[in-house]
C-alpha cells in the first residue's frame, strides 16, 4: 500500500496517523517509522520519509483497561492506581497511539512527581504489554505480570528505561537512589 502525504497536507503527527488510519479503514493498531524512530516522538518538521508502516495487530472492540487498573489498585504499592482511570481510555488499543515516553510524561510528568516507584513501573509494564504484543494478553496474564513487580524490580525497570532513553526520570529523585543501589544513571 502506498499513501502519499505531503507536509502541507498534515500539520501534526496526529494528523498523519489519522490519515493512515483512514487508509487502513481503522482496522489495525500500527506504528509509523521514519528511519529507526517512531514518528510519534518526532516533530512534524523532522520527518523525512518514506515512512514504514508496522501493523501490530487488528483492532477489535475491546475494553477492560479500567478493570485492570482497579485490580492493580488492590496490589501493594499501587493503591492509588484508580486515579489513572480518568487519564486512560478503557480500550487497550488506544495505548498504541502514544509512545512510552509521551505516556510516561503524561502520567508522571509534572503533576505526579511523587507517585511511587511500583505504580510507575507497573504502568510502564502495562503500556509495554499492551503495545508490543501481536495478540493482546489475557487480563489474568497482565495482572500476574503486574503482581510480579516489586520495589527492587520497579526501581531497576525505571532506571533501565531511563538509561535506554525510553523515559526521562527526575535526577533529583532518582540519582541518590541509583547511587545508593550502585546502579549507573545517565
Amino acid at each position: 500500500m502506498l499513501i502519499e502525504i505531503h507536509h502541507t497536507d498534515s500539520k501534526t503527527v496526529a494528523a498523519v496517523y489519522k490519515r493512515v488510519d483512514q487508509a487502513l479503514n481503522g482496522a489495525f493498531v500500527f506504528r509509523l517509522i521514519d528511519g529507526d524512530m517512531d514518528i510519534a516522538d518526532m516533530p512534524i518538521a523532522e520527518i523525512k520519509g518514506p515512512l514504514k508502516l508496522i501493523k501490530l495487530r487488528r483492532k477489535g472492540v475491546r475494553s477492560g483497561l479500567h478493570g485492570i487498573l482497579r485490580e492493580m489498585g488492590t496490589m501493594p504499592g499501587s493503591q492509588n492506581a484508580n486515579c489513572f482511570v480518568s487519564d486512560l481510555s478503557d480500550d487497550p488499543d488506544m495505548l498504541c497511539a502514544e509512545s512510552a515516553w509521551k505516556y510516561y510524561q503524561r502520567l508522571f510528568g509534572t503533576k505526579r512527581l511523587t507517585e511511587g516507584f511500583i505504580v510507575q513501573a507497573r504502568m510502564m509494564e502495562l503500556h509495554s504489554m499492551l503495545t508490543t504484543c501481536i495478540d493482546l494478553p489475557t487480563k489474568e496474564i497482565v495482572l500476574d505480570r503486574l503482581r510480579g513487580v516489586t520495589r527492587p524490580s520497579a526501581i531497576d525497570k525505571l532506571l533501565q528505561l531511563h538509561n535506554d532513553g525510553v523515559i526521562t526520570l527526575s535526577r533529583q529523585r532518582f540519582y541518590p537512589l541509583a547511587r545508593d543501589l550502585g546502579v549507573w544513571m545517565r
